[in-house]
């Protein structure tokens, strides 16, 4: 079943469905969210987006962390090469 429906996102961002006849029980639920418009986002939204992407965020910088997001990349970098040496170590490169 395919269903296929163009709606309004709210501020707040949520949405109920209300589904025609569906098997009960369950289902595998496929959402993709493509904007009818292709226009940049308002210079606001990386304020309204900080309020609900991550709201510990303020509390761990008022607790002093310096994490930033370069940092945070390269951790999980180094954390991939440690599993792959690790792999190496146990099961030998394969060519």
């Amino acid at each position: 079943m395919t269903i296929h429906q163009t709606i309004d996102i709210p501020a707040d961002r949520r949405v109920f469905f209300d589904l025609p006849f569906a098997p009960v029980g369950r289902a595998k639920v496929e959402i993709t969210i493509t904007p009818e418009t292709e226009t940049p986002a308002p210079q606001t939204a990386g304020k309204e987006a900080g309020k609900w992407v991550n709201p510990l965020w303020g509390r761990a910088k008022a607790l002093g962390c310096t994490l930033t997001m370069d940092r945070f990349m390269e951790m999980q970098r180094e954390d991939i090469e440690l599993e792959i040496e690790q792999e190496d170590r146990l099961f030998g490169r394969i060519k």
